[in-house]
């Protein structure tokens, strides 16, 4: 990794992250299951997963202004203070509106957080080490989040019987962990985006080059309904058509994401040899047979292989796709357009999370994780029918 990714303020954002992931791992693994424990139907619990969606549908674009006028480090503590508080929330409350209105807060808080992210990284990487800089952060908060997952599978099993439910102690843990990232977010510095402060609120929605900005979202938009309906029930689907407890459900995530981290290790080379554009869209066409196989699979060794599969493939995308995207508008609009991508994406996250409860609850996990296989397909077509010209291939690649 070049050098020029180093510095004082990547550095700190790269320790905040791991803390960030390894908490926000937690939830992942416990929150469901727990959920599920205290009598909560699917379709309530997809309701719940739906609200922080659309807590990041809300505040996705208000975001990008707030990026332009506030400090960065002032965005990134509170956000992190209140994502902590609403986990804290959902690890001890037992009433539905609380839990809704808890996972909505993370979801709102989580928005601003997102927005922020990858224009800071863009802002204080080199040129030449963008890719590098999104591939490392990405892969920092995955491998934090493999601890994480792993603490947080077995730790309700030792604090069973204990002065609160297992599950709920445990995701404690992973609230502090969140709560912990807002010192090195704080000591990143005060920093602002001068030229962006200049410019009035309605820039945000008018005077832009929203044709752009539209193509870039339409992949991310189809990304967030498909894995929306399945991606939040994995561990529902391990539980019940595997009969797994928490530790081994946790074990399984781990692995499984401890070879995705590989896979985003991997992406940044990759993109620079074949181009950011040929690499999303290759790792998303490879992916789609595990995921068909996952759904028809009532062997666990075959659905750990595709587990892992899958998540290799899918998430050595994610880096380069935002990296892609910030390459191809100006840095004025980086903000804006992150704020559009998450919109998008959290929207029909929300609504493929609303659906895939009631899904799943009337038709099984076959028919749901089958649904999203060919909405990812979809968005592979989307990528390369909306950006296969030849100087948009060549983005990325040395």
């Amino acid at each position: 990794i070049s050098r020029k990714v180093w510095g004082a303020p990547l550095t700190l954002f790269f320790i905040a992250s791991a803390l960030f992931g390894f908490g926000m791992s937690f939830l992942g693994v416990l929150m469901n299951l727990r959920l599920a424990d205290v009598g909560m139907s699917k379709s309530l619990i997809g309701d719940i997963q739906s609200a922080a969606a659309f807590g990041t549908v809300l505040v996705a674009l208000p975001a990008a202004v707030l990026f332009d006028r506030i400090s960065t480090r002032s965005l990134l503590v509170a956000t992190t203070i209140v994502s902590a508080i609403g986990f804290a929330i959902l690890a001890l409350g037992f009433d539905a509106r609380l839990l809704f209105f808890a996972s909505f807060v993370m979801g709102a808080a989580s928005a601003v957080h997102g927005v922020i992210a990858a224009p800071f990284l863009m802002r204080h990487a080199g040129e030449r080490a963008r890719s590098d800089a999104f591939g490392l952060n990405y892969g920092i908060e995955v491998a934090a989040g493999i601890l994480g997952t792993l603490v947080a599978g077995w730790l309700p099993i030792f604090l069973v019987n204990r002065l609160i439910r297992g599950d709920s102690a445990a995701m404690l843990v992973g609230a502090i962990s969140i709560l912990l990232a807002a010192i090195p977010y704080y000591a990143t510095g005060d920093v602002r985006d001068a030229d962006g402060s200049s410019q009035p609120i309605s820039s945000y929605l008018f005077n832009r080059n929203l044709p752009r900005f539209l193509k870039i979202i339409v992949p991310d938009i189809l990304i967030g309904f498909g894995a929306g309906i399945t991606i939040p029930f994995l561990n529902l689907y391990l539980k019940e058509r595997f009969h797994l407890d928490t530790g081994t459900i946790g074990t399984a995530l781990a692995v499984s994401n401890g070879l995705m981290l590989l896979g985003i290790l991997a992406g940044p080379p990759m993109g620079r040899r074949f181009g950011l554009l040929r690499t999303v869209a290759g790792s998303q066409l490879l992916s789609i047979p595990f995921m068909v196989l996952l759904a028809l699979t009532y062997d666990i060794r075959v659905a750990v292989i595709c587990l892992i599969a899958r998540s290799a493939l899918m998430n050595m995308s994610h880096p380069l796709a935002r990296a892609f995207q910030m390459e191809c508008i100006p840095p004025k609009d980086h903000a804006t357009v992150n704020s559009l991508c998450m919109l998008g994406w959290s929207a029909t996250w929300m609504f493929g999370t609303f659906i895939g409860g009631r899904i799943i609850g009337v038709a099984g996990f076959t028919f749901s994780i089958l649904f999203t296989s060919a909405v990812y397909l979809v968005s592979t077509i989307s990528y390369l029918t909306l950006w296969a010209q030849p100087k948009y291939l060549e983005v990325g690649r040395n």
